[in-house]
């Protein structure tokens, strides 16, 4: 089975079936769309491969580094294409394997789930980034191994706390004010993932979370539908 996801992996790099999807990220204070977060999808026919079935076979055979390449590339091409119109404003999230890291490339999202001792050079890589005006995000918090002194020590604006904590198979209230409280200590802005109730949204306000995405708001849309859902979004009263 291994052995079929990495052939298809290297098939869709080779032939361009690579998409990427974007999921809406809402503002829990107003329920307008903030931004969005790029999600990498394969095509295999009529049907759509997730991350989940892939990306660890990408980093363990370097196939990683010409996949974030062509997600990268899709984005700032999407971006593009957004300016002049009502979508601009939108901030676009790409979430790229932290190992890119050790690469001379631009790194926006990076999931703690993999473990990465910041270094020198990744410290360095990351200041570069921040003062060019890039926002970063640490992704999955709470799942991996980082140190609770990255917060203070790396230039992450954006803090985002794991589903495991909010979508199943309870909503795990002590750890998700534990990593707000810490995260807004430090200033950040923090974001809940996997959020499909309305219960679980209601006790991520009241927590004091800032943003969320989930299956509450939407799954993650084909730019089409991302851009009709905006402008429906945009044109409503989201909270009635």
């Amino acid at each position: 089975e291994r052995g079929k996801r990495e052939k298809l992996l290297r098939s869709a790099l080779e032939n361009g079936s690579v998409i990427v999807h974007y999921q809406p990220r809402i503002a829990l204070r107003t329920g307008k769309m903030c931004g969005v977060e790029a999600l990498v999808r394969l095509k295999d026919g009529d049907s759509l491969v997730f991350p989940g079935e892939f990306i660890e076979i990408a980093e363990e055979t370097g196939l990683i580094h010409k996949l974030s390449e062509m997600v990268f590339s899709e984005v700032c091409q999407q971006i593009g294409k957004w300016r002049g119109t009502e979508f601009e404003s939108l901030i676009v999230s790409i979430n790229l394997s932290p190992i890119r890291l050790n690469r001379d490339t631009i790194e926006l999202e990076i999931t703690e789930g993999v473990f990465i001792e910041p270094n020198g050079e990744v410290r360095d890589r990351l200041d570069k980034l921040h003062a060019l005006g890039f926002k970063l995000a640490m992704d999955d918090f709470g799942t991996g191994f980082s140190n609770l002194s990255y917060l203070r020590s790396l230039p992450f604006d954006i803090l985002k706390i794991d589903r495991t904590f909010i979508s199943a198979p309870k909503f795990d209230t002590e750890i998700v004010r534990a990593i707000t409280t810490l995260a807004v200590s430090f200033g950040k802005t923090v974001v809940g993932e996997g959020v499909e109730t309305p219960d679980q949204e209601a006790s991520l306000m009241e927590l004091g979370c800032h943003e969320a995405q989930g299956y509450l708001y939407s799954p993650a849309l084909s730019t089409s539908e991302l851009e009709a859902y905006y402008s429906g979004l945009m044109t409503s009263d989201f909270r009635k």
